[in-house]
């Protein structure tokens, strides 16, 4: 699966909820692809966090 950036539902007009739920069945999803490099940031943050995590409600406690 790929991770989507900006992403929207192009759909046609409405003026109440039904018309919304009618046209949000039609919709088309558009948007683009995200970057593969953002899995590496996320990833890399998880791992630092898990390392030199500082537990702000308890400074002092040990890991």
């Amino acid at each position: 699966m790929k991770d989507r950036d900006h992403s929207y539902v192009e759909m046609p007009p409405f003026n109440d909820e039904e018309e919304f739920m009618r046209s949000l069945a039609q919709g088309q999803i558009g948007g683009r692809l995200s970057a593969p490099w953002i899995h590496f940031t996320s990833t890399y943050a998880k791992l630092w966090k898990s390392l030199f995590a500082w537990d702000v409600a308890n400074p002092f406690a040990s890991n």
